[in-house]
């Protein structure tokens, strides 16, 4: 009881319901961050909190986000160079990102969609190997799949939604 003005002061008036949830509040931000802060800094307790984009296409993601996943979708293709099936990666953006954006889940989509066709050429290729045609016929698909890949991604990550010329649209 050495300061009874103090907050050791068992004595003391409690604060108000919304003071003392105000300091709680205050006290989490200046520990972990503000998590309303878009950019996850610590926002001082007098700064007003900021606020989240808005969705651009009626999901939950903000335009920058839409964006950046209609390019992972597309250049996630580009997984196959390492040696497993190329549509693995739209695949993977599809299913965990569908539902959050109607821009995301057709870009995904249409990605997976040509990945998909790309892995039907490369297989009736290699039964074409046999034949002999299907060297060439292999060396056309890889060029074409390599370059339509790059061009998806650049045009995804200038904003625009692009659609591959040869596709089979099996998702949608």
């Amino acid at each position: 009881m050495d300061d009874l003005n103090g907050d050791d002061n068992p004595f003391a008036e409690p604060p108000a319901a919304g003071d003392a949830m105000e300091a709680a509040h205050r006290e989490i931000r200046d520990v972990a961050g503000d998590p309303l802060d878009a950019m996850g800094a610590p926002v001082a307790p007098d700064q007003p909190r900021t606020q989240a984009p808005v969705a651009s296409s009626g999901g939950s993601m903000s335009a920058a986000d839409e964006q950046m996943w209609s390019v992972v979708a597309h250049a996630s293709g580009l997984v196959g160079l390492l040696g497993p099936p190329s549509f693995l990666g739209p695949l993977f953006v599809y299913l965990l990102k569908k539902n959050e954006s109607p821009r995301v889940r057709a870009n995904a989509a249409e990605a997976l969609n040509f990945q998909i066709t790309a892995f039907i050429a490369v297989i009736v290729s290699a039964i074409l190997f046999l034949v002999l045609i299907g060297i060439v016929l292999l060396a056309a698909v890889a060029i074409g799949w390599l370059v339509f890949t790059i061009l998806a991604s650049v045009k995804a990550s200038n904003g625009e939604d692009y659609r591959y010329p040869i596709n089979i649209r099996l998702v949608s």
